[in-house]
């Protein structure tokens, strides 16, 4: 499965190609020379540069980033096996229209598209989703303060100096900068609590600190995924 942030800088930077504010060259900068396969349906790889060259030349393209789970299909529809796909790759990244849907295949470094019947549902204003994301946090906050992460404290520092240096295009919208690196660190905390048991020692304990981070994670990864996405209410050029 693909750590969350590596999709998600893919996802912003072919978002921001195809705004517009960067170039194809800035995307590999950012996100390294991979690799896509099928990305034209003829089975042929094909360089992220030159993915970031079509989608920036492409006329009303929009990129949208999914972080699919289990019981959590996210913000999109598309067929079961992609959405079972997605599912155990831990991302998509929808590019429309073409309906064209990247997956990270098990190949370092290589992208495959599938060519499949998708529709993506706006994502939620990336305002609401900040007050959204507090909220939960709060709701939580019990859980959050029971979770002994003793052991990984120090990967939690080192994580969070990682995602602050996230690179993230100099016009990227600043209110939708501050989301992605705010739900990033969440993120890494989350994956740490789900390799502790914390201080929830009975079943029904852990049971109600599961179904709590649950709902925290869903709004985190929403957070995330409206972040690193294409702006759905921006006029299309």
């Amino acid at each position: 499965m693909i750590e969350t942030t590596r999709a998600s800088r893919l996802a912003l930077w072919l978002a921001a190609a195809a705004d517009g504010i960067v170039s194809p060259d800035d995307v590999v900068d950012a996100c390294g020379s991979l690799t896509v396969t099928n990305f034209d349906g003829d089975g042929e790889s094909m360089s992220l540069a030159l993915v970031a060259a079509f989608v920036a030349r492409t006329p009303q393209t929009r990129v949208f980033l999914n972080l699919a789970r289990p019981g959590d299909p996210g913000g999109w529809s598309t067929t079961a096996d992609v959405t079972a796909l997605a599912v155990n790759q831990g991302a998509a990244i929808v590019i429309v229209p073409g309906d064209r849907i990247l997956i990270p295949s098990h190949t370092s470094g290589t992208w495959e598209c599938l060519h499949s019947p998708v529709s993506v549902r706006p994502c939620t204003d990336p305002v609401d989703l900040a007050r959204l994301l507090k909220r939960t946090i709060r709701d939580v906050a019990k859980q959050l303060s029971d979770l002994d992460v003793a052991a990984g404290r120090d990967q939690i520092d080192e994580d969070s100096v990682h995602h602050i240096q996230i690179p993230v295009p100099s016009d990227w919208d600043s209110t939708r900068t501050a989301l992605l690196k705010t739900a990033l660190r969440i993120d890494t905390v989350l994956t740490l609590a789900d390799q502790h048991s914390g201080g929830a020692v009975s079943a029904s304990s852990q049971t109600a600190r599961s179904q709590s981070l649950s709902e925290l994670k869903s709004v985190t990864r929403r957070a995330i995924e409206a972040a690193s996405s294409s702006n759905p209410y921006a006029p299309m050029a």
